[in-house]
């Protein structure tokens, strides 16, 4: 599979500025009501802890809904 799209790693400073600010973009605000819930599932979505990620995937994720372009 040929695609052009390019990851963080791949682009120059422009092009990451325009992938996460360009027009298109829009950002919101997250309003959390429970702090505690919220940081943990972002350490455990972005920390060092491969089984806590893997574990909240297979819980949280219902893998017949993802499609492959």
């Amino acid at each position: 599979m040929v695609t052009s799209e390019k990851y963080v790693g791949e682009m120059n400073p422009a092009e990451v500025e325009d992938a996460m600010f360009g027009k298109y973009k829009q950002w919101e605000q997250l309003k959390p009501q429970n702090w505690s819930i919220f940081e943990k599932t972002v350490i455990d979505l972005m920390g060092k802890d491969v089984n806590e990620r893997r574990d909240f995937l297979f819980k949280n994720v219902n893998f017949k809904d993802i499609k492959f372009m």
